[in-house]
């Protein structure tokens, strides 16, 4: 949870979103509000913080807080809202928890901001993400928050990326101390939406994400907040490092590694839930499924967002305070505000994709739902067919395709955050590459809410295989703009549980899901459903070289047709973010997109050779208040491949963290490269530490894991 690549530096600094600092903290910032959820100065009350707070647990480790206090709180107890992440509340969060912490206490709230045990400036190691350790803190912290004499008993429990999953453990927990949660870009379950495995695929974010967070279990507490003991709790979390990516890609399957950081007991959440998410987030999913499958006081709201907060981008953004606020009104100050009696789901009807408009806003309207699934959407079936795409079935044809191993280079990150260099790009030139249905030029907008469906009957020549389905609007001028993508391994088309391999030259029908969206296809525009057996870098080749075969007739897309109703807008209670997007260019310059990622492509189309490098320097701030100069996540990939040959995709890459102030001067980098043969992938990790510029610490674990039908 943890987006790849996820905003990396911009993520942790602005703690509850994804969002660049001049987003969140202008230069102009200095304890102002810079969201005004309409409260006059008078009706805030006035802030107090508490730097360092230490939550003792049942085992007497100490785990490191930062408070944030109505004033007047000890006289006057308040409802608590807390926080639990790995990202150093000390430093790289923050900037964040400050805003957000300020904020919620001028408005009457408790903020209790805690590293989760093993980072930051919190005893003990982290072992992985979500373990049952890690959840059980939880409770112990919130049963803590609230016997606090500042409290009123009741607590709520935000977060984005993990924090998102750590509030879903925790209502999955149900002590009755938690009231309600609210998740932003978080999922219940690790494998289906997490860093590592998309469909049963291999996601390059296994390694980056691998290197990132061996960067997070390594980063050494401050001297300033532990004292003298802070080396020898670094060396601890340095001894007991482990190769992440690895022990990841030993667990290919949905198995018991992934069911003990998951809870997927829906019967079990008992409070307030509100899922939030936005449609560029490979996250979304969870949304829907958590509205549909839950019992629980429930509601969502879906923007146009990426990994990021409502207040986010691209825009339209909304003011999340006030929204925010509201709902920890209604469940922490037992205050009707009317939320729970509104629709269980809004969302924002995009009219455009993001990269076509962006940094402009995004065209569209919210709309909103009584219930989920909703009456409303229905599963309409477009037909492959030897023209196309049609509304009608016509007579069964085999289709040959040979995979191109170097389609995907226009949908490069599975989690976009940078958004100037990471929006999925027009997709004509993957479309070539691909198996493209069109339906004709529509006569009239058409609408869908939900997660479209590919029923594809499939054969193919080699025991395992994907399928990629990327469903595009192909506008007037002929250019291919994204709406929403799936992939599935294809020995997992019964589960991820146990997967079975393929009989060469036997048909299977099979269901990709794609991620939930809603968007209008224009009036002229065509429906185009491209097909692909890869989508790299994203995801990792086969083992060997694939033709597939697909049968028209026996294939279709199903949308999930909304109708459009005359009332086109659907009232929407939080008001916009103050925030203005930056215009627009012009000129040939324009909307280019991927400025910091340089792709060469060298030879012949059947035979050409692809790099992807990128270099994300910009992680670098100094900290007044505490005096300190950090660099966060220094990012640069360097990855490969050769069309033709799916063994010889390369990913290669590097994460370098590093803190300094006077008599203070540490860094560690962690570092991967992975390869693999038709029977095995080979995977190495490395991670160094520094103190003074010397080297306190140097492990490499090189390791060949068994593609286990993967």
């Amino acid at each position: 949870m943890k987006g790849p690549l996820f905003s990396r530096r911009w993520f942790l600094l602005t703690g509850a979103a994804a969002l660049p600092s001049w987003i969140f903290f202008p230069t102009s910032f200095v304890g102002q509000p810079f969201f005004d959820d309409k409260q006059s100065p008078e009706q805030l009350r006035k802030p107090r913080i508490i730097e360092t707070e230490w939550i003792a647990m049942p085992d007497g480790a100490k785990l490191a807080a930062r408070i944030f206090l109505p004033e007047d709180a000890e006289q006057h107890p308040v409802g608590a809202v807390f926080e639990y992440i790995p990202y150093r509340l000390r430093d790289w969060y923050r900037l964040g928890d400050t805003f957000w912490g300020s904020r919620l206490a001028e408005r009457g709230f408790a903020f209790v901001r805690v590293d989760i045990r093993g980072s930051g400036d919190s005893d003990g190691l982290i072992e992985g993400e979500y373990l049952q350790p890690e959840q059980r803190d939880a409770v112990d912290i919130i049963r803590w928050i609230a016997r606090q004499p500042w409290c009123n008993g009741s607590v709520g429990m935000r977060g984005a990326s993990w924090g998102g999953f750590s509030a879903l453990h925790a209502a999955h927990a149900a002590p009755q101390e938690l009231k309600a949660i609210v998740s932003i870009c978080g999922s219940e379950n690790g494998y289906l939406e997490d860093s590592h495995y998309l469909g049963g695929t291999v996601l390059m974010d296994n390694v980056v994400w691998g290197a990132m967070l061996a960067d997070v279990c390594a980063s050494p507490p401050d001297p300033e907040v532990v004292g003298e003991r802070w080396r020898r709790m670094w060396l601890e979390r340095l001894n007991a490092a482990g190769p992440r990516a690895t022990t990841w890609l030993q667990h290919q399957h949905y198995d018991a590694f992934w069911k003990n950081a998951s809870n997927t007991d829906y019967s079990k959440v008992k409070c307030g839930l509100y899922m939030v998410d936005g449609q560029l987030d490979p996250y979304i999913d969870s949304t829907p499924r958590m509205l549909s499958q839950s019992q629980c006081p429930r509601t969502a709201l879906i923007g146009p967002w990426a990994h990021t907060a409502p207040g986010g981008r691209p825009g339209p953004s909304l003011d999340w305070i006030a929204g925010e606020t509201r709902w920890w009104k209604q469940w922490l100050n037992r205050e009707d505000t009317g939320i729970m009696n509104e629709p269980m789901i809004r969302a924002f009807m995009t009219y455009a994709s993001a990269a076509k408009q962006f940094p402009a806003e995004t065209p569209g309207r919210w709309i909103a739902e009584p219930s989920w699934p909703s009456p409303n959407v229905t599963a309409t079936p477009f037909y492959f067919t030897k023209h196309g795409l049609a509304r009608r079935r016509e007579g069964e044809k085999r289709i040959e395709y040979h995979a191109r191993q170097t389609v995907g280079l226009k949908t490069v990150w599975w989690c976009p955050t940078e958004l100037d260099q990471e929006l999925p790009q027009e997709q004509s030139d993957d479309d070539r590459l691909s198996l493209i249905f069109d339906s004709t030029p529509l006569a009239e907008p058409l609408e869908i809410l939900g997660n479209p469906v590919a029923r594809i009957r499939v054969r193919a020549d080699a025991p395992v295989a994907k399928l990629v389905v990327r469903l595009t609007e192909v506008d007037p001028q002929g250019k291919s703009w994204l709406v929403t993508y799936g992939a599935l391994n294809l020995t997992h088309r019964a589960g991820h549980e146990n997967p079975q391999p393929l009989i060469p030259g036997r048909d299977y029908d099979v269901e990709v899901p794609l991620f939930f969206t809603a968007r209008r296809f224009n009036q002229g525009s065509r429906i185009r459903v491209a097909v692909s057996e890869s989508l790299w870098p994203m995801i990792w080749t086969s083992p060997q070289q694939v033709t597939l075969q697909i049968t028209t007739g026996a294939s279709a897309i199903m949308l999930p047709v909304r109708e459009i109703r005359a009332q086109a807008i659907d009232a929407m209670p939080i008001p916009p973010s103050p925030l203005r997007p930056r215009p627009r260019q012009d000129g040939p310059q324009a909307n280019e997109g991927m400025k910091g990622l340089i792709i060469h492509i060298d030879g012949p189309p059947e035979h050409r050779r692809v790099r992807l490098v990128q270099d994300d320097p910009y992680g670098k701030m100094h900290l007044d208040d505490i005096n300190v100069d950090i660099d966060i996540f220094h990012l640069s990939v360097d990855h490969r491949i050769n069309e033709g040959d799916p063994n010889s995709s390369l990913w290669s890459g590097a994460a370098l963290c590093s803190w300094a102030r006077p008599g203070w001067n540490v860094e560690t980098n962690s570092t991967y490269k992975m390869s693999s043969s038709p029977e095995e992938f080979v995977i190495e990790e490395r991670l160094t530490a520094k103190e003074d510029g010397k080297v306190i610490a140097d492990r490499t674990w090189s390791n060949r894991i068994r593609r286990d039908m993967v």
